[in-house]
């Protein structure tokens, strides 16, 4: 019994450890590799690695049941179906993610709204009739504030890509519950390698069934520039990985393969008050189609020369 008890204490805290660090490998590819290609690269890693552990766990195995034929039927069809019900929310949730993080949501703020599943997860399960005692909710609060002074800095807003967290943090809550549900029938490290070998088939499919364009280079709406924070967003962005394979920069524009350059639109007129600091972008290989509207620091007009440190 003590031994499970601190199963109960370690184990979750490794798993948010290695859940709360792989953020920060998401946020560097995301630059550079689209989402359904980093997700397949990382559940084909996770599944052998799965495949090791079983091996292991089942040659240490003591005492195991000794099933009938029908049962062994009946056991191995309820692992498929729950690995198939884990697989689909976890590969929504994990592509939902990621594509959040290539459009830009920085990995401090993907990290709060991912973590939302935690307030969602006690009140979902109302739903089915169980009862979330008053520690849990003290707790739950407890966490979303700290999570929030933890993760987010400055002011917080939603863009785009932050809708796709929040679509990733439902996600992860069906996920969650119907973990929960299948767990008490079937083994649960078995049930991750079905969950993860049904997200590698599930990206198999989108990738080959759709093109590369369609898949890994997502437009939320039009793409350009709105506001001053996106302006500061696109430097930033900008300034971290200027190539044309930094596909946070498509939610401001294009490259254009003619030019050899980025191009990023801009959509309306943004006024900010004289002593505002422009951005700076640490190169020359973009240019800002103005279509007519104006950047203006007090009453004078900026141009991407201005913006320019080349």
């Amino acid at each position: 019994m003590k031994h499970n008890q601190m199963r109960q204490v370690v184990f979750p805290i490794l798993a948010a450890f290695i859940w709360g660090t792989a953020f920060v490998a998401q946020d560097m590819c995301a630059d550079s590799i689209g989402a359904f290609a980093f997700n397949a690269s990382r559940y084909s890693i996770a599944v052998l690695a799965l495949l090791v552990v079983i091996v292991i766990s089942d040659k240490l195995k003591k005492d195991k049941p000794v099933l009938s034929p029908a049962e062994k039927k009946a056991a191995n069809r309820q692992l498929w179906l729950g690995g198939l019900c884990c697989g689909a929310a976890l590969a929504m949730a994990s592509n939902f993610q990621q594509a959040g993080m290539v459009a830009g949501t920085d990995s401090g703020k993907a990290g709060f709204l991912t973590a939302l599943y935690v307030v969602l997860v006690p009140v979902c399960g109302l739903f089915f009739k169980r009862k979330v005692s008053l520690p849990v909710w003290i707790a739950v609060a407890l966490s979303v504030i700290a999570l929030y002074l933890l993760c987010i800095n400055g002011e917080f807003s939603l863009a785009p890509g932050d809708l796709l967290i929040l679509a990733c943090a439902v996600c992860f809550t069906i996920h969650i519950l119907v973990i929960d549900h299948f767990t008490a029938t079937v083994d649960g490290v078995k049930l991750l390698d079905k969950v993860e070998g049904r997200e590698i088939e599930f990206v198999n499919v989108e990738v080959t069934g759709w093109s590369t364009k369609l898949i890994e280079r997502p437009v939320l709406g039009e793409s350009g520039i709105t506001n001053w924070d996106d302006l500061m967003a696109l430097a930033k962005a900008y300034n971290k990985n200027p190539s044309k394979t930094n596909y946070r920069l498509m939610r401001f524009g294009m490259w254009s393969e003619r030019e050899n350059k980025w191009v990023f639109n801009l959509l309306r007129d943004i006024e900010v008050p004289v002593g505002t600091t422009l951005p700076e972008f640490n190169g020359d290989n973009f240019k800002i189609d103005f279509r007519g509207f104006h950047i203006k620091v007090g009453d004078t007009d900026i141009t991407e020369e201005q913006l320019s440190t080349k």
